[in-house]
């Protein structure tokens, strides 16, 4: 399984607990609490595979298979339908687990810098807006930043500044297209 294979089981599964929940008596609390849990599983698996980034999924289908366990107390269903859906969650968590690995190897593109004292991930493209700042005797405004960068877009590049700038890398002057940009 890959991480696409795995979004498209958690859209099946998702589709299941839809299907499960509309046997659960009316205005019970936990039809909307498990559809909403196993919407969050397939939006954070597909924030993994496009964001390219580390989100915690587990918490969620563990939280999903908690309400399974509740509902199943309540014998609103058939017990066989949670333990199935329970079993094919896990293979998720399993599967998520043993890509830990991979998803590391995609996120290799962010480098660990440390600045007072605290770690802060930066990726490269920020060290490079980063380098080259300090390089230049007088501050950069966006559109300088954007001539290294043609094909990112001015949003991208905007919260490249922003991050350099809350976590005080970067002073910045002016105000919207006027900022500029400098190392103190």
């Amino acid at each position: 399984m890959d991480l696409k294979e795995a979004k498209e089981k958690t859209i099946a599964l998702a589709l299941a607990v839809y299907r499960i929940t509309e046997k659960i008596p009316e205005g019970e609390v936990l039809i909307g609490q498990m559809k909403g849990l196993a919407n969050q599983v397939v939006i954070k698996i597909s924030q993994i595979i496009y964001k390219e980034q580390k989100i915690d999924v587990i918490s969620d289908i563990e939280a999903l298979k908690s309400l399974f366990k509740i509902a199943q107390e309540q014998n609103w269903l058939n017990k066989d339908n949670f333990i199935v859906l329970a079993r094919e969650y896990e293979k998720i968590i399993n599967f998520l687990n043993k890509s830990k690995v991979n998803l590391k190897k995609k996120n290799e593109k962010h480098r660990e810098q440390s600045f007072n004292g605290k770690m802060l991930m930066l990726s490269d493209r920020q060290k490079q807006i980063l380098d080259f700042i300090k390089q230049q005797k007088n501050p950069v405004n966006l559109k300088q930043i954007r001539e290294i960068f043609p094909k990112v877009t001015r949003r991208t590049l905007s919260r490249d500044l922003k991050i350099l700038f809350q976590n005080k890398f970067i002073h910045q002057e002016g105000l919207k297209r006027g900022t500029r940009y400098f190392v103190p």
